[in-house]
C-alpha cells in the first residue's frame, strides 16, 4: 500500500544512508551500485513510499536528457541539418522545463547508462538517427522514455517530417511553372547512399502522385533513376537526360539536385528546353545556387519545439500514450 507519509528523509534514516544516495537509487542512477539500488528501492516498495510525480514542480525541474545523434562517413550529408535549431526548438518546446542535454554518437549509443558521471537519465532522444533493438529494449526495462526524430519507430514515440505532403506540394508547385499545356514527363534521381527509410517513404509518395496524374515515362528507366554516388551525376549522366523526354526532375534531397544542376550548366549550349528541377530538405547551400530550384523545408525548428513538449508529457505529466506526429514542412523557391 503507498504511503504518501513515507518520504526519502525517512527511507535514509531507516537505511542509514544520506538522502542523496536514496534519491539516486530511486531514479536509477548509475552513481549508485546495482546491489545498493537494489537495497533501497526494495525497502521503499515495503514502507509503500510514494514518489511525487515532477509535475508539481514544473518551474524548478531540470531534466538530464541523452540526445543521440548521427555519426557520418559522409561529411556532406552534415550539411542538410542545422542542430542548433533543433536544440532551439526542443527548450522553447520544453516551455518552463529547463532541459540539460547530454550528447553522443549514435556508434555511442551503447554509453548511455555507462557514462557514471552523466547521472540519472530522465528520457534519451534519437535525432536522424536509429539504433540497434538491444538499447531500445534496455530504455524499455528501464522505462526510460525515448523519442526518434526524422525515423519511424515501430509501436514507439517518434517525429518525422509529413513526406507525402511535402512530396505532393512539391510536384503542384513545380507542374505549374512548366510552360503552359506542356505534358508533365517526371522522373526522380535517387541516391544508393541515402538511408533507406528516408529514401524509400519519398520515392513512394513521388510514385503515388504520378499515378493518380497519369503521369508516364517513355524510357526504360521508368519513373525512378538510381545512381551510385554524387560524382556518378557527371557529364554522361546529363546527356542522357538532355536527350531524354524528362522535363520535371527531382533530386531525391538537395545535394542530388544540386549536382544535377551543375552539370547541366556546363551543358547549356547543348539544352533543348527548360528543365525544372527539385530537391528535398531545404540545405542551407541552395542559395549559392545560380538555376532555379524547388525545395521542401523540413522545418528541424517545429520537431524540436515538438520534442520539448513531448518532454513534459512523458517526463513531466508521466503519460503513456503512444506519441507519434508527422511534421508538415513548406515548399520554398530558390530563384
Amino acid at each position: 500500500m503507498k504511503n504518501s507519509k513515507i518520504t526519502i528523509s525517512n527511507l535514509a534514516k531507516d537505511l542509514e544512508l544520506s538522502t542523496a544516495t536514496i534519491s539516486r537509487a530511486l531514479n536509477d542512477s548509475s552513481l549508485i551500485s546495482e546491489s545498493v539500488r537494489s537495497r533501497i528501492q526494495a525497502r521503499a516498495r515495503e514502507l509503500g513510499y510514494l514518489a511525487r510525480t515532477v509535475k508539481k514542480q514544473r518551474d524548478r525541474a531540470i531534466l538530464n536528457v541523452k540526445l543521440v545523434l548521427p555519426h557520418r562517413n559522409q561529411p556532406e550529408l552534415q550539411l542538410f541539418y542545422d542542430l542548433s535549431e533543433l536544440i532551439q526548438g526542443i527548450r522553447e518546446g520544453a516551455d518552463k522545463v529547463r532541459v540539460q542535454l547530454v550528447t553522443l554518437l549514435e556508434s555511442e549509443a551503447h554509453q548511455i547508462f555507462d557514462h557514471k558521471k552523466g547521472g540519472h537519465v530522465d528520457a534519451v532522444i534519437f535525432a536522424f538517427c536509429k539504433v540497434g533493438k538491444p538499447i531500445y529494449q534496455e530504455l524499455k526495462e528501464k522505462n526510460v522514455p525515448y523519442l526518434s526524430i526524422n525515423r519511424t519507430l515501430q509501436g514507439g514515440d517518434f517525429i518525422v517530417p509529413d513526406t507525402d505532403f511535402g512530396i505532393r506540394e512539391l510536384l503542384e508547385v513545380m507542374t505549374k511553372s512548366l510552360p503552359d499545356k506542356t505534358q508533365v514527363r517526371p522522373l526522380m534521381i535517387k541516391l544508393k547512399t541515402i538511408t533507406k527509410e528516408v529514401q524509400s517513404a519519398r520515392e513512394k509518395a513521388f510514385l503515388e502522385v504520378c499515378a493518380e496524374n497519369k503521369w508516364s515515362a517513355k524510357s526504360e528507366s521508368g519513373l525512378i533513376l538510381e545512381v551510385d554516388q554524387l560524382t556518378s551525376i557527371d557529364d554522361t549522366f546529363v546527356n542522357k537526360i538532355l536527350n531524354s523526354e524528362f522535363n520535371l526532375i527531382v533530386g531525391m534531397n538537395d545535394l542530388v539536385a544540386t549536382s544535377l544542376i551543375q552539370c547541366l550548366l556546363h551543358a547549356t549550349s547543348k539544352m533543348k528546353r527548360a528543365y525544372v528541377i527539385g530537391g528535398y530538405d531545404y540545405a542551407p547551400f541552395v542559395h549559392l545556387l545560380r538555376h532555379p530550384l524547388y525545395t521542401v523545408s523540413m522545418n528541424v525548428k517545429k520537431m524540436g519545439e515538438r520534442t520539448g513538449f513531448w518532454l513534459t508529457q512523458k517526463v513531466m505529466e508521466r503519460k503513456q500514450e503512444v506519441f507519434q506526429e508527422k511534421i508538415r514542412g513548406k515548399v520554398v523557391v530558390i530563384e
